[in-house]
């Protein structure tokens, strides 16, 4: 054999080893089967009240594919001044995490209604009472209440459907 052959056959097996991870990486379900094309959802905060809390300011969306996550912000209060009065929102850090993975900022303004944003790649798990979903943009942990809903450290209920 040649160098140049050599040379050749290493980078093209090199390519398709690269490829071949790439394809693993991107097809391996890191979320969990039961929660595969369901969505995590809170209240919408014009409603809520003590049974229906978010104190997210905004109507929430997380959506799980096989591997993937979609954050949707619908219907935010932020930019109402009188509907904040009248909700219970509150700046805490679970709000700030999804407001910063949405938009790129942390100062709750210009929270824009109707805002969808793929989070990508996310590694989901689930417990029988718990539910943790990482990656580089965001991580949350849902409890699960006494009724069967799920609730991040804000006390923020959200429930989960198809």
């Amino acid at each position: 054999m040649t160098p140049k052959l050599k040379y050749l056959l290493a980078v093209l097996v090199a390519l398709l080893l690269i490829a071949g991870v790439w394809l693993v990486y991107d097809n391996y379900p890191t979320v969990p089967f039961s929660m595969q094309n369901h969505a995590l959802e809170t209240y919408s905060p014009e409603h809520s009240d003590g049974f229906s809390e978010n104190h997210l300011g905004a109507h929430v969306i997380i959506a799980f594919t096989k591997n993937r996550v979609t954050i949707i912000n619908d219907a935010s209060i932020i930019d109402n001044p009188d509907l904040v009065k009248k909700t219970k929102f509150k700046k805490t850090a679970t709000a700030r995490a999804i407001y910063s993975a949405i938009t790129g900022r942390t100062d709750f303004k210009k929270a824009n209604t109707n805002l969808g944003k793929d989070l990508g790649h996310a590694f989901v798990s689930r417990s029988k009472n718990k539910i943790v979903l990482k990656n580089r943009k965001l991580t949350l942990t849902f409890t699960r209440a006494k009724d069967g809903n799920w609730v991040t450290p804000d006390g923020t209920i959200w429930f989960l459907h198809k």
